[in-house]
């Protein structure tokens, strides 16, 4: 049973250091090496209140002792007054050096704390959007964003627990020398009785400790989702007077969640108070046992009972402390764990490889496309589709809702991968090593544009540094798209800021704002999911006569329910039945 636990602390030591890249393993070495040295700091600290006890009691005879002559000779101190003096000033000064030394440790600890925090937590956001398209269909938003921010702070309490953990070692391997120096028959019952309540947290909490971490992450994510739901359908929240349901919702799984946080800090904190309550009822019975049974107490058992009272409180923080941390530890376990996934072993990431290139100069061609979900492999959304559009085409995509138009699109667009037959542009099929090169020739306009809480600019630009962002051509995009008259209406201009995915703008602005995005990069082909689907038809009009002047210009792919919409297409292709059918429009 020891040597599994034994197993698994160093199996959880390997998650860790799996965490770390190169430049924070070398800081975690050096600041090891800094709370060991801050460990001996500490016990010599307490080690020297020995001498300062014998001072006040036996001056004289601590003055003629082997290791004072010297500094009494060097200082020339006549008088025990003196020498009193001398030894508080140094004992003094000892502890002004240690906890300015403490404070500068504790930065130290702090500053890579925080920093591994933010690394742990933007590298995990970094891993998820360069996952497949399929990854985010499977799994839920709350759980990721959980992931990102709770599981960073989840390491910051781990990488806490683990200094802790180091300086207790250290500070009890130090004292405990100390301490059987001093007194052998009292630093052994303090030995023992510690070992005894250590077991406590390690075989008796750990489990249930384990267990209620395990369930406060879970219902960390349900926290974020019902709060993430009611900031998102805040409209109709309000429409349907639905305040009062989703309050309440949020109410109760906060509520589940507070079960779970008392009874880690119940149990946290539990073997802190066993180990107290044990060590020094100990430490009592031995000293009153000795007095008892006739042991006088001479000054100078008096002076070492002093420091080996201070060393034994030291040590009971340390033990509490130390118990405190691996509770801790314990419950991040979890987090711990599930960020080492993400980050260990992490593959090369597609904006990091070089990509092979691609021409779009004749066509791109659909050559037994078939496609199904990973949830209903039975069902195949697509089956054997064979379609080829040549460039300057301009395609309507027609169909019933669920018919499979979007999953067509996605499969251009390369966000989902088909289940066989493959994508060939001007005869080269497109792969993941050449696909950042045809995702650089593509823009996207979707049904609900989703736009940045920041500037008309940074949202025509959108993912572009904001000290690279080519001016000239916002100004020609938002001509383009039929958006410039209503920007030069604003008192700020394109630096107007458009409120949380654009509240403060038309659903028609938006709409024009999301194609001045998408001719923002110049691209080859523009697909248009349902872009006016949402607005109604004078809206449309306006927003289609934006897209007509495009024809000619690009190759456009336009997926509308409605006919007219689709009216100025040379192809036509309708999606039923899993089918791609082609007819030709003059």
């Amino acid at each position: 049973m020891i040597f599994h636990k034994i197993k698994s602390a160093f199996s959880v030591f390997g998650q860790f250091w799996g965490i770390l890249s190169g430049k924070f393993r070398l800081q975690f070495v050096l600041i090891s090496l800094a709370i060991v040295a801050g460990a001996l700091l500490e016990t010599f600290a307490v080690s020297v209140l020995l001498p300062f006890i014998q001072a006040l009691l036996t001056p004289e005879e601590l003055m003629r002792s082997s290791y004072m002559r010297p500094l009494v000779a060097f200082f020339r101190i006549k008088t025990t007054g003196s020498f009193v003096l001398f030894v508080s000033l140094g004992v003094v000064a000892l502890y002004v050096v240690k906890n300015l030394y403490q404070v500068l440790s504790n930065y130290w600890q702090g500053k890579f704390r925080t920093n591994l925090q933010g690394y742990v937590s933007s590298t995990i956001l970094k891993s998820y959007l360069h996952r497949p398209y399929s990854f985010f269909i499977a799994n839920n938003s709350s759980a990721l964003l959980r992931n990102v921010i709770g599981d960073a702070n989840g390491i910051m309490t781990c990488v806490i627990s683990m200094f802790s953990v180091i300086t207790t070692v250290f500070i009890v391997f130090f004292m405990f020398i100390f301490l059987f120096v001093t007194n052998f028959t009292l630093a052994l019952g303090l030995l023992l009785s510690a070992l005894l309540v250590l077991l406590v947290p390690v075989f008796v909490l750990g489990p249930p400790l384990r267990d209620a971490g395990d369930n406060l992450r879970a219902m960390d994510s349900v926290c974020y989702k019902y709060c993430s739901q009611a900031f998102q359908g805040i409209k109709e929240i309000i429409v349907s007077h639905k305040e009062s349901f989703f309050a309440e919702e949020y109410r109760k799984a906060y509520k589940k969640k507070n079960v779970y946080d008392v009874k880690v800090c119940v149990l946290g904190r539990l073997s802190a108070n066993i180990i107290e309550t044990v060590c020094i009822s100990a430490l009592i019975l031995i000293v009153a046992i000795s007095v008892v049974s006739g042991k006088a107490l001479s000054e100078a058992m008096v002076a070492e009972l002093g420091a080996f009272a201070m060393a034994a409180f030291k040590l009971l923080i340390a033990f509490s402390g130390l118990s405190t941390s691996f509770n801790d530890f314990i419950v991040q376990y979890a987090a711990l764990s599930s960020a080492y996934e993400h980050l260990a072993g992490m593959e090369l990431l597609p904006d990091e490889a070089p990509a092979e290139p691609l021409s779009f100069d004749a066509s791109l061609e659909f050559k037994g496309i078939s496609f199904a979900y990973e949830t209903n492999k039975a069902h195949e959304v697509l089956h054997d589709v064979n379609v080829r559009i040549q460039k300057g085409d301009v395609i309507g995509i027609k169909g019933a809702s669920g018919a499979g138009k979007t999953t067509f699109v996605d499969i251009l667009l390369g966000l989902l991968q088909p289940s066989s037959g493959s994508i060939l542009i001007d005869g080269t099929a497109l792969t993941k090593q050449n696909l950042q090169s045809w995702l650089k020739k593509l823009s996207y306009v979707p049904q609900a544009a989703y736009l940045l809480d920041e500037s008309i600019r940074l949202n025509v630009a959108f993912g572009v540094p904001e000290d690279k962002i080519d001016d000239a051509q916002i100004q020609t995009v938002l001509k383009e798209s039929m958006l410039s008259d209503y920007v030069d209406s604003l008192p700020a201009r394109e630096n107007t800021v458009v409120g949380e995915r654009g509240v403060q703008m038309s659903g028609g602005q938006r709409q024009r704002l999301s194609i001045a995005r998408a001719l923002y990069t110049n691209p080859e082909v523009i697909i248009f999911d349902e872009a006016t689907s949402a607005l109604d038809e004078s809206t449309e009009k306006e927003i289609m006569e934006s897209i007509d002047r495009l024809i000619g210009h690009k190759t456009l792919i336009i997926i509308a329910h409605r006919l007219s919409t689709l009216k100025k297409c040379n192809k036509i292709f309708e999606v039923k039945d899993g089918t791609v059918s082609v007819s030709e429009q003059t």
